[in-house]
């Protein structure tokens, strides 16, 4: 790129090409991480949206039978929630432990590793 103005010395030069030299690799593995994150985070995001998304289907297609309706969807929601979380705990703290069992053949560890979980 040409300069406009002082001309730049070759010491100033050597030093901005090593200085680009040096920035260059160390920001390509982030830009690979940050790829690979997006990808393994975009269908936990598109689930999460598809749950926000039910609740305001509800809502939306029970509004127009009035105020009580709501708060029984709001109620049943809450439910349904309290629910799949504490299921999602219990399948994120198991899984580990039951895969090793399952893959070493050890079944009588993962009917052990499922009653302790539960």
């Amino acid at each position: 790129m040409p300069s406009i103005g002082r001309p730049k010395s070759p010491r100033s030069e050597l030093l901005t090409n090593a200085i680009n030299a040096r920035a260059a690799p160390s920001m390509l593995p982030l830009w690979v991480d940050i790829r690979r994150v997006i990808k393994l985070a975009l269908p936990v995001v598109i689930g999460e949206l598809g749950w926000m998304a039910m609740t305001t289907v509800d809502t939306i297609m029970i509004g127009r039978l009035g105020p009580a309706p709501i708060g029984a969807i709001g109620i049943g929601s809450s439910a349904f929630y309290t629910c799949a979380i504490f299921s999602f705990g219990l399948l994120f703290g198991l899984d580990t432990l039951v895969s090793q069992s399952y893959g070493a053949g050890d079944r009588a560890d993962c009917h052990h590793s499922l009653a302790q979980g539960i």
